[in-house]
């Protein structure tokens, strides 16, 4: 219906952000689409009363008024909505849009934080708590963020098919929490996706923000701020190799003893070079003559003998896949599990995810869904000491007979995981026991099955170390239509606290027209492409839950 401006209020959680006002240049932005007729005329509203209170829409309605006037008749759309769900829009509607002011957006993640921990349901007790000085429960004098908050705030927000991203949400509360307060003063403004040109962007707070001591943030803001320009859009990376050097290489690095370009390369004699002497004098040698990389490696490689330098052998050596599309071997090896066993996969595959994510072979390494044993024979001909195998149906005594849910091990005790779950109902794996197993996922439906794997997933994350990987080996089938199971898997690993950190995929063995002659002829008819490879998913665990 027809509603003049004149006769619609504001959000009565407006005013929490930037005490309600508007910001001038995207009012002028607005006024510009108002011109040229490509604006918007249809806002939502809820009767309260005598009042019509807008959703969202603040500096548009201002917009058309001031170019129209007062009188001026917009369409609005009424809707019947609850105190919390007009602040849950607003709150979207402010971070998903691109020229919102970044003081706008951020203030609206915190208020929503703040909306969560009063555990109010109006926004009347709300603001009577917020005059009494009120600071939600589980923050220490308002200089905290609720535990876990990020995630709940996100969710909080992620209603009807909408969503914010954690990534944003977690962004702004660190923002708001931990960072100095005189360095977010010089973070920027947002204007059509860019920000000022006289203000610091986003990803300078941001960054500066995972950092708790103050003092800290502060010298690292020095040191960007006098970085060469050409060096400014790498400084996200060459902070977090920051955080990787010892103390006292950070203090040089604070102090301006050692240009921040380094910080990589020193990261990778710490981490390439076992002697710590001969540690000590590449760095050395580094800080005085700064070296580039080229002529580091060289070092390196003078420093070591062949008895003492595994780790950089297995990063160089040929075997190690650099690209994400795997070929398993062309015919499965012997010796390695059963090849008879229905779901075995590639030795191959499980010898690139410990190159890569387990290098040290002192390391706890496990696989929960250990089927034929593998995983547990390529480790061992690695040299791996320290081996878990567990399985609901084990088929060998190295094989311990364990839930995937519930293994048995401490948490932050492991180094890496490793998973091939079972494709859903594909395979009965069953017919490898003689009594079926209550934890059997192959025996659920799928909704059942998804609950069973986020159990799975987090106990995974409970018992896995800081900073180690988790990598899943899973494959889509079709069943009453195409079940993304990659996607549903990497899905919950995020829920549970997961980040994604890699993904490849390895063809299938033996999966071509020629194995299975009526594969063509499926896919043909049902309009459908035959699918050749599995998703090789590998997480990283980055501090606590």
């Amino acid at each position: 219906m027809k509603v003049k401006i004149k006769d619609l209020k504001s959000n009565p959680f407006k005013k929490f952000i930037s005490g309600g006002r508007l910001n001038s240049e995207t009012i002028a932005r607005l006024k510009e689409s108002i011109s040229h007729g490509t604006l918007p005329i249809t806002f939502s509203a809820r009767k309260v009363g005598k009042e019509n209170q807008l959703c969202f829409g603040h500096h548009r309605i201002e917009a058309f008024k001031q170019v129209h006037g007062k009188d001026f008749e917009v369409e609005v759309n009424f809707v019947d909505y609850n105190d919390e769900k007009m602040l849950v829009d607003m709150v979207r509607e402010n971070i998903n849009q691109r020229d919102v002011d970044y003081q706008d957006k951020k203030e609206s993640v915190v208020l929503a934080h703040n909306w969560l921990g009063s555990k109010v349901k109006t926004v009347k007790r709300f603001d009577s708590l917020k005059k009494t000085g009120f600071h939600p429960k589980g923050i220490k004098g308002g200089s905290e963020p609720l535990e876990d908050s990020h995630r709940s705030v996100a969710k909080f927000l992620s209603k009807e098919g909408k969503s914010v991203s954690y990534e944003t949400v977690r962004n702004y509360l660190n923002i708001h929490f931990n960072l100095d307060k005189n360095i977010e003063k010089k973070v920027g403004k947002i204007v059509n996706g860019k920000n000022k040109e006289e203000k610091k962007p986003i990803w300078h707070g941001v960054t500066l923000a995972k950092f708790k001591d103050k003092k800290e943030q502060r010298d690292l803001d020095k040191v960007i701020e006098e970085s060469q320009e050409q060096r400014r859009n790498q400084m996200s990376t060459l902070i977090t190799s920051y955080k990787q050097l010892p103390k006292k290489e950070k203090e040089d690095i604070r102090e301006q003893k050692i240009d921040i370009v380094y910080a990589p390369i020193i990261n990778k004699v710490i981490k390439e070079v076992p002697d710590k002497i001969k540690q000590v004098k590449i760095i050395e040698r580094i800080k005085k003559n700064s070296l580039n990389q080229e002529q580091v490696t060289d070092l390196i490689k003078k420093s070591q003998n062949n008895k003492d330098f595994v780790l950089l052998k297995d990063q160089l050596s040929s075997d190690l896949f650099k690209e994400d599309w795997w070929l398993p071997e062309q015919k499965r090896p012997q010796g390695y599990g059963r090849n008879d066993y229905h779901g075995n996969c590639s030795p191959l595959l499980i010898k690139q995810g410990l190159l890569r994510y387990a290098k040290n072979k002192k390391e706890i390494i496990v696989d929960s869904m250990a089927g034929s044993g593998t995983f547990i024979d390529v480790a061992k001909e690695m040299g791996y000491k320290k081996i878990f195998a567990f399985d609901i149906y084990p088929i060998r005594e190295d094989i311990k007979k364990k839930s995937a849910q519930d293994t048995g091990l401490k948490n932050n005790s492991v180094d890496f995981i490793f998973n091939h779950y079972p494709y859903w109902e594909m395979v009965d794996y069953s017919k490898y026991s003689n009594k079926k197993s209550s934890d059997d996922l192959s025996s659920l439906n799928y909704d059942k099955f998804l609950n069973e794997c986020k159990k799975i997933i987090q106990h995974n994350f409970n018992i896995l170390k800081k900073d180690c990987y988790y990598m899943v080996l899973i494959g889509d089938i079709r069943r009453q239509g195409r079940k993304f199971l990659a996607s549903e898997i990497h899905k919950i690993a995020e829920e549970v606290g997961f980040n994604l950190w890699d993904r490849a995929v390895m063809k299938l063995q033996g999966q071509t027209i020629k194995a299975d002659p009526n594969a063509y002829y499926r896919a043909l008819k049902n309009n459908y492409m035959v699918q050749t490879y599995d998703d090789i998913l590998v997480f990283k665990k980055r501090g606590k839950k």
